[in-house]
């Protein structure tokens, strides 16, 4: 009865009028090697070859219908929106609603897991386990391993990539797929797990609403030699690509030649280091022999140099400034505030508006004068000299400059001044004071040249003249020395 119905249905379909023979086919988009469409939309694969060849036998064409995941594949062909669909596996609950061809191969599913991890021997507890929507490999995880979480996704590559990257413990799926997607997308670090106890069994479907289809694909199907069924399949699917051995073996010789190639690298590294670790060390030691002649240098010098932090308003003072003032380094004393309090308060303001001055007409260098307080409690006249540097706004970020102690200077030259004084009242006495005895005594000596005294009395007092003329000029002279020697003495003081 089912040979007759069958051979009715074949003859129906060759009277159908071209027009109405219009047969939709769905192929699994991302199911490599079996059944997969590229980037140009192209169908291939071994179901891609059968479907070809169906559609020589049959003189007939079928119409591609897309749909991007195998869920809504199996959704379109319950519904009657697709007509054929290839490279699906055969179960009782499908054939509720689609005639199955004959068995045309086998395929056998694996758990691959990632190299270096190892699942239990028995049950797999707690293990993640990755698998694709729609597939009846999802239902055999279910009933065989109900301890496992089972986490579902649009496509095994999808599966394949969370397990490579740690988020599952194991994808479901068989090695001709696993293998084509390790190879495209360079999923490397994957191996074969476990093999389980269940295979695809790989037919095409066709839906129950559309039998003359099914009768017309089962004829041209059987116009298929078995070395033209070998030729498809072996095109795809190699006998290595079936072991059991882990996945890297595969790509052994790439991973020697990565390996040579990390160690060159690693080697040049090496070199690198050690190249750079002697010029690190070669600019250390001139920079601390730059520090260390800088460091003596400014010991040897009067001035304490410092510089301020124009954001934080810290300064920072060397060694000289605690032999110069004595001020210990280590106490808070370094701020700007700080500073303040150590400049005499009638020379502050000016101070001040000095430094504002400086920073508001962008001065490079200033230069001040004022009287510094030491740690003694007496105060040091000292001169700061200070270039401003200013950031990329303009800002003054830094202050360096020197503080020079010139009280010691300061008292030079008011000892000077004072001996200039005193030069200055020596000329004037040897110009004025010594010349008026000097005066007299010229004119009495001239007066004695000429005449005689008359009388005894003009005699004494010509004598008297000249003994007060002599007396005044002796004076005069005790008065210089007196002040030469006191120049003299602080000249050594």
């Amino acid at each position: 009865m089912y040979r007759l119905l069958l051979l009715w249905t074949i003859f129906a379909w060759h009277l159908l009028p071209a027009a109405e023979a219009q047969i939709r086919y769905a192929p699994n988009p991302r199911f490599a090697p079996v059944d997969y469409v590229d980037h140009q939309k192209n169908h291939l694969g071994i179901m891609a070859g059968y479907l070809q060849l169906i559609q020589e036998r049959a003189d007939t064409h079928f119409i591609y219908t897309h749909y991007p995941v195998w869920e809504q594949i199996i959704n379109a062909l319950k519904t009657n929106k697709v007509d054929i669909v290839a490279g699906i596996h055969y179960n009782q609950e499908r054939e509720q609603y689609a005639f199955f061809t004959e068995r045309l191969f086998e395929l056998p599913l694996f758990l691959v897991v990632r190299t270096g991890y190892s699942l239990p021997p028995n049950a797999l507890k707690g293990i993640k386990i990755a698998g694709v929507r729609g597939y009846a490999s999802t239902e055999y995880i279910l009933a065989t391993f109900p301890e496992a979480e089972l986490l579902l996704f649009d496509s095994e590559l999808e599966a394949l990539m969370q397990t490579a990257s740690g988020q599952t413990h194991a994808t479901v799926t068989d090695l001709a797929a696993a293998s084509a997607f390790i190879e495209t997308y360079g999923l490397s670090n994957l191996k074969v797990g476990r093999m389980l106890d269940f295979s695809w069994d790989i037919r095409i479907a066709v839906s129950k609403k559309q039998p003359e289809i099914f009768a017309m694909l089962s004829e041209a199907l059987d116009k298929i030699t078995p070395a033209e069924r070998d030729s498809l399949y072996h095109a795809y699917i190699g006998i290595s690509t079936l072991t059991e051995s882990s996945l890297l073996q595969r790509y052994r010789d790439e991973y020697v030649a990565a390996i040579w190639i990390i160690g060159l690298l690693i080697a040049a590294i090496i070199v690198f280091i050690t190249v750079l670790r002697q010029q690190i060390r070669k600019k250390t030691k001139e920079l601390k022999q730059q520090t260390e002649r800088y460091q003596w240098a400014t010991r040897a010098s009067s001035d304490a140099i410092f510089e301020l932090n124009g954001e934080t308003g810290v300064i920072h003072f060397e060694e000289n400034f605690r032999q110069l003032f004595g001020y210990d380094l280590t106490l808070n004393n370094n701020t700007i505030q700080q500073w303040w309090t150590y400049v005499h308060p009638q020379d502050l303001p000016d101070f001040q508006s000095a430094i504002k001055k400086a920073v508001k007409e962008r001065q490079f260098f200033v230069s001040n004068q004022f009287r510094f307080l030491k740690a003694d409690g007496t105060y040091a006249q000292v001169e700061a000299r200070s270039y401003l540097l200013t950031n990329e706004q303009g800002r003054v970020s830094r202050v360096i400059g020197a503080l020079q102690d010139t009280t010691r200077i300061n008292q030079h030259v008011a000892a000077i001044s004072e001996q200039n004084k005193r030069l200055r009242e020596i000329a004037w006495m040897q110009l004025h004071i010594i010349r008026a005895p000097l005066a007299r005594l010229m004119s009495l000596v001239m007066l004695l040249e000429f005449k005689d005294p008359e009388t005894e009395q003009q005699r004494e007092h010509i004598d008297h003249l000249i003994l007060q003329s002599a007396k005044e000029l002796d004076q005069v002279l005790q008065d210089i020395v007196s002040k030469s020697a006191e120049i003299k003495s602080e000249a050594i003081d």
